[in-house]
């Protein structure tokens, strides 16, 4: 967390981390009918954090940059690129895990030790990381994916296949994320703006959450895709739907799969971390 912080910024933080009621803002309420008090208090810090300190979101710019060229294509020919939805669907989920879940002990700066002392830290550390970024970006990726899809040249069914791949890919990036960035945290501050400090996650877990989110979106990426999706079609003598939803259904899997174990490992990881 950003060295930069006032006390009483700190010890509202650590009472958010750690799930405490006192003067609870409408925003906890709202996660707290949805999830535990301490998941909810954890999200809420994250946004705090960033808010404070936006450069803690500053591998957000990656994916966003990826969308540059089929925006602007969609932008000089006036109509919607074909690609665009298929972009969205993945650059939305790869934001929403790398936002907070990717660096999830290291990002928790001096709350790490309130968190620990709670019941079961791990579950609530990460789960509250987890729903930090699929509560912001989840809605609106899956949106957006429907939205350009909808007055693009795909037709109404892959309207539903694509905002469902973006339903898949956002539910799974979180949990993907959280157990790489255990696995690879990073704790060193770097210096920001009025010689302030924060705390961004390892470029090799980035890398790594990347790759591997890429690789459980290939099905569904592939069955959408203008080309491959239609080679694929012809060679299986299955119509582009059927492809897509094949597709889609098997990044559903993938990506459920791959997320319950890294949370899990994740999890269990924080819950048996002792600080020196």
């Amino acid at each position: 967390d950003g060295a930069d912080a006032e006390p009483g910024e700190r010890a509202s933080e650590e009472r958010a981390a750690g799930g405490v009621a006192e003067n609870e803002p409408a925003s906890v309420g709202v996660l707290a009918r949805a999830f535990s008090r301490p998941v909810a208090g954890v999200a809420r810090a994250d946004w705090a954090r960033a808010r404070r300190a936006p450069i803690t979101l500053t591998y957000a710019v990656y994916p966003l940059l990826v969308l540059l060229s089929p925006v602007s294509t969609s932008v000089r020919e006036g109509a919607v690129a074909g690609s665009l939805p298929l972009w969205l669907a993945l650059c939305g989920a790869w934001i929403a895990g790398g936002l907070f879940a990717l660096n999830a002990v290291g990002g928790q700066g001096a709350t790490l030790p309130v968190v620990l002392l709670g019941d079961s830290p791990g579950r609530a550390l990460v789960r509250g990381h987890v729903v930090a970024g699929l509560v912001l970006v989840a809605p609106v990726a899956v949106a957006a994916t429907a939205a350009t899809a909808l007055v693009g040249p795909q037709g109404p069914a892959s309207v539903l296949t694509l905002a469902a791949l973006a339903a898949v890919l956002s539910l799974s990036a979180g949990p993907m994320a959280s157990g790489i960035g255990v696995a690879l945290p990073k704790f060193e501050a770097v210096s920001v703006s009025r010689g302030s400090e924060a705390v961004l996650p390892s470029m090799l877990a980035f890398a790594g959450y990347s790759l591997a989110l890429i690789a459980v979106a290939l099905p569904g990426v592939l069955g959408h895709s203008a080309i491959l999706g239609h080679a694929i079609a012809d060679w299986t003598g299955l119509g582009r739907v059927a492809v897509a939803g094949t597709g889609t259904a098997v990044t559903a899997v993938a990506g459920l799969a791959a997320g319950v174990v890294s949370m899990r490992y994740a999890v269990s990881r924080v819950d048996a971390y002792r600080l020196d």
